[in-house]
This record gives C-alpha cells, structure tokens and sequence, in this order.
C-alpha cells in the first residue's frame, strides 16, 4: 500500500477577497466527512507577542536554495511544507520520526522534539487566521482517508487538536478528487483553479494530506499613477519593464554584496526584498543563508521602485527533502508511519503549488485605508533610493517574522 500526499500553497497579493465558508459535501456510499474544521466557531486575536522563529528561518533558506537552484522566478511557500511535514511527524515513529523533527528544527538551539513543534505551529496558527477590511491570512489543513485504510483515531484527535483539519473519507474515484479539487479551490480563492486531473491519486492511494495557505494583504503605503516609469531591468536579457514607486519610511541594510528593503502591509505584515550587486547572485546569498541571518538595518525614507510580477510555480518536493536528510518517509521498507494506521504505508510524494501576483491594483483598494493615516505629516527628504532592477528574492513575514513565502525575480516579461 502507498501512501500520497498532496501539498498546496497559495500566495495573492492585493486581491480583494470575500468571507470564509466551510466546504461541506454532501455524504455518498464512497465519500462521507468523519471530521470538519472547526475555525469558524473560533475567533482568532493576535495580540502582537513575538514567537521564536529562527529555525524557520533556517528551515526557509535550507529548503528555498535546494528549490531555486538559478532557475527562473519562483515562488514557494516553507510554512505550507511546514504543515504538512508537522501532519507527518505526529504520524511518526523511529528513526522517521527523529529526520522528520530534525528536519523541521533546522538551525534550533538545543533539542527540540515533536510537542515543541506542534505548539509552534499552534501558536502560528492562531497568529494568521483574519480577514478584515484591510486583507485576509488563511492556513488550511485537510486529511483525506480511504475507506479501506484504517487510520488510528489518536492520530486524528492530535491532528484536531494541533492542525484543526477536515476529516474526509473516500476511495479517491472521480466524485472524491472532485471534491478533493473543491477544498482547495475553496481555500485558495480558486486561485490555482485545480482540476480533477491535477489530483494525482486513484484506489492504491491510502491517505492524503493537504495545507493551503492564502495570503492577501494591502500596501501600507500607496503607489499612485504618477509615480510610475520605464526603465531596464538586468535579467538574462535587459528589459524594459513598467516600475511603480512610493516613498516609504522603511528597514535598510547595505554593504558591498546586496541591499536589504522592507515594504509593509497594513495588517503588520511586510516583504522584505533582497537584491544582490556587482558579480553576486541570488544562488550566492542563499548560499550564506540570507534569509536567516539577522541584520543591524537602519531606519531611512527611501523612494522605492519595484517591477510587477506575477509567478506561478509546481514542485516536487521528494528529491529535496531526502536531500535534507529524511528520505526515509519515501522507503517502502524505512518509513514507519505506526501512529497513523497499523498498515505499512508510506509516502510517494510530496508536491507544492504555489502562485503570486504583486502589482499595485491591490494597492489602490488599500489606498482608502492608507489615505486616512498617511497624508496628514509633512513629506521628508527622501535619503535615499532603491529601484530593485536586478534579479531579486523576496520573502514574506507575518509580525513575528514567520517565513510565510520565499521567491526569486530572475527575468520580468514585458
């Protein structure tokens, strides 16, 4: 028997979204629901304590660098893996247990075992569930079972407690994965418009797992009309590519090497981008684990200029997840899944889909906001300014610099 799980990311920015549902089904002799989500009985209020994040960090740059790799624009989403991997551990035991927590504690200070990481993903959970009138955060997380798989009900009642995912049962024929393609979209704002072909699981596949995470949040400070421009950006090829600019009072960091910008969001969140100078990469900076290290940044009102873009991107994640030491979990005769069912299973893949648009349509809905709190002091000088024209990371954080997506800006299409 075998084991498949499915692993979908959704990022959107300055899309105007509408309120959250629970996704119900309708039950069948093949299809029932054993357990629903329970967030819309829950009101979740963050009240701004900081959560020790480091090791995601790590956890972020170790598993982003294996995916770039000089590829093209990606985009990628480590909390989203994050989830599932957590979904996993709970099920684990052994020697699968011990690469799955030591893959997940990348970067940790001391030892740090499955409690610690359920806590954490409880805590950042709790942290990024809104939506209101200035933009949306949704983590979402689904357990689909075969009806002939049983699955051990303690590993249900910790998933509830810890992930507090749906429950469905099904034998993954054509009506299941209709309805496995309805969460998701639901989920994601049908932003990846999943189609029943793009679930890959038939009658052999004993249990799957998925997580999507949306995010949608408006700019805190508004890009208007006028300050827009074309100009060249240094890709592969150099091209010219319409920049929208704003000024902003902001986090720098700069030395010989690369510049370090932070663009905010009004619910706290911000984009930090990272764009590398002279003869450096983006491969190098992954390479010296940017994305965990902690900087002294200055605070300046800067002009910063930033292309638009939009990227999609797919990813197998099995290759990269041996590669960081716990390919157990895709031996059939290693990976030891005991808590979740007392049949062998094991897991055939991981994938990710993941997608991002960043323009300034999103910005003109915040600008009703923004205009009521930033047009009433006087404009400084601007000290300094920052037009992001060469390859480029970004990487998106919640207010306790939780790594919610990572991606790269190699080439901007005209």
């Amino acid at each position: 028997m075998k084991k498949f799980l499915m692993f979908v990311l959704v990022c959107l920015s300055f899309l105007l979204i509408g309120c959250t549902e629970e996704v119900s089904f309708r039950d069948t002799n093949n299809f029932k629901t054993l357990n629903k989500s329970n967030e819309n009985d829950k009101t979740y209020v963050y009240y701004g304590e900081k959560l020790n994040t480091t090791y995601l960090s790590t956890f972020a740059n170790e598993t982003f660098k294996r995916l770039y790799g000089g590829k093209d624009n990606i985009i990628y989403s480590p909390i989203s893996l994050y989830y599932v991997l957590g979904m996993l551990l709970n099920g684990a035991e052994g020697e699968t247990e011990e690469e799955l927590c030591k893959l997940m504690t990348l970067g940790a200070e001391g030892t740090m075992d499955k409690d610690d990481v359920n806590e954490l993903v409880l805590s950042i959970y709790n942290h990024n569930q809104y939506e209101n009138n200035l933009g949306k955060m949704k983590l979402a997380n689904s357990v689909w079972v075969n009806k002939n798989f049983d699955v051990k009900s303690e590993y249900i009642d910790t998933l509830s407690k810890y992930y507090n995912p749906g429950v469905y049962q099904t034998n993954f024929d054509s009506n299941g994965k209709k309805n496995i393609c309805k969460w998701i979209n639901k989920n994601t704002d049908n932003l990846l418009d999943y189609k029943v072909d793009d679930v890959d699981a038939d009658g052999t596949t004993m249990i799957m797992l998925i997580n999507t995470t949306l995010f949608n949040n408006k700019w805190k400070y508004v890009f208007t009309k006028n300050n827009s421009f074309t100009d060249l950006f240094y890709g592969d090829s150099n091209t010219n590519v319409n920049y929208k600019s704003h000024k902003i009072d902001t986090s720098l960091y700069e030395n010989d090497d690369y510049i370090i910008v932070h663009d905010y969001f009004e619910n706290k969140n911000k984009i930090k981008y990272i764009m590398p100078k002279g003869n450096k990469t983006i491969k190098d900076l992954l390479d010296s684990n940017i994305i965990a290290q902690e900087f002294e940044y200055t605070s300046k009102y800067i002009q910063l200029s930033v292309p638009n873009f939009k990227t999609k991107s797919g990813f197998l994640l099995n290759e990269m997840i041996s590669d960081l030491g716990a390919g157990n979990i895709f031996n059939t005769n290693k990976a030891n899944f005991s808590k979740i069912s007392n049949q062998k299973i094991y897991i055939e893949k991981i994938i990710q889909d993941a997608f991002i648009e960043l323009n300034e349509e999103g910005v003109k809905a915040a600008a009703v906001t923004i205009a009521t709190s930033t047009c009433s002091s006087a404009n400084p000088n601007v000290e300094q300014e920052v037009v992001l024209n060469r390859p480029f990371i970004y990487c998106i954080y919640d207010e306790s610099d939780v790594p919610l997506f990572v991606g790269a800006i190699k080439n901007i299409e005209e």
